[in-house]
């Protein structure tokens, strides 16, 4: 009997190196091939985070946006003020103060007159 046990053992002991060695196998070539291993994982895994950030921020822009349809909607001035900022308009004795490097000259008095030639 005792030696039936000792060659079961023996025989466990090689059946669990062969799953070993296929598990070992298998991770080298899933680790190297180019197409479907580690690597490739890694870049969609990276992509799909660069993807979800980009949702999120779209989604932010369009919470933002449905925001400004509902002020436009429902509020006369913020139309007035959208219309006024599209346009470059402003009403007699305002100052039109703009911000940026296209700006030129910080302020100006503006005519709306000669503004609404243009």
């Amino acid at each position: 009997m005792a030696t039936k046990t000792a060659v079961r053992s023996s025989s466990g002991a090689a059946s669990l190196a062969g799953v070993l060695l296929v598990l070992v196998g298998s991770a080298a070539v899933a680790g190297l091939d180019a197409e479907t291993g580690l690597r490739t994982w890694a870049e969609l895994r990276s992509a799909e985070r660069v993807a979800r950030a980009r949702v999120e921020a779209l989604e932010r822009d369009v919470d933002r946006l449905r925001a400004e349809v509902d002020a436009l909607a429902s509020d006369p001035l913020a139309r007035e003020r959208a219309i006024r900022e599209d346009l470059e308009l402003a009403r007699p004795g305002e100052w039109v103060v703009r911000f940026g490097p296209a700006a030129g000259l910080a302020s100006s008095p503006v005519d709306a007159t000669s503004r609404n030639s243009r």
